[in-house]
């Protein structure tokens, strides 16, 4: 399980999967729940609507990846890559919040 900002532990996770090739899949619609994702490559996949719920991102690779009304929920991200990727507004604040940012307009 990964840890959160100030050592609040992130949640149980239940299965995994460890350095996968998901590159290029399309996980519009598909459905993740308490999964770890350990060093696995999502580059270049298209979410479109897809939910993960309180999954642990580490040494993931989302690189030019595409998110629209995609669900990010109680998930934690560490180590992980987002270069050039894509996201929809709202998600945005999530996930940075996940990975400890603060997103302001000055």
């Amino acid at each position: 399980m990964a840890d959160r900002k100030h050592g609040i532990a992130g949640p149980a996770t239940t299965s995994t999967v460890r350095s996968g090739d998901w590159g290029g899949r399309d996980l519009s619609g598909e459905r993740h729940e308490k999964v770890a994702f350990i060093d696995v490559d999502l580059s270049e996949t298209v979410d479109d609507g897809g939910v993960f719920t309180e999954c642990a991102f580490r040494g993931a690779r989302f690189n030019v990846s595409r998110h629209a009304n995609a669900a990010f929920v109680n998930c934690t991200f560490t180590r992980c890559s987002l270069k050039g990727a894509v996201i929809d507004p709202a998600q945005a604040l999530v996930i940075a919040a996940a990975l400890g940012l603060v997103v302001r307009e000055d």
